[in-house]
């Protein structure tokens, strides 16, 4: 059941063919934490993942994600 903080993250790695098309993996953020818009930045998988430790108040991050930046500007 989904409640008034739920979260819906679709992603996909579009992959690359340098080099007109670089890796690029969009994420679509759906619920009603999330700021409506488009937002540009560079992250990775490591981002992601340290944004959703985050968001369930893990402090040990997993591998890469204790040095990634979290994607913070997509919440309300």
């Amino acid at each position: 059941m989904f409640d008034g903080h739920s979260l819906i993250l679709v992603t996909w790695d579009e992959g690359s063919d340098p080099p007109r098309n670089p890796h690029h993996v969009l994420l679509a953020a759906l619920g009603s934490d999330v700021k409506p818009g488009l937002y540009g930045g560079r992250f990775t998988h490591y981002s992601l993942l340290r944004t959703l430790e985050d968001g369930f108040g893990i402090k040990h991050h997993l591998g890469a994600a204790s040095k990634a930046a979290p994607i913070a500007s997509i919440w309300r």
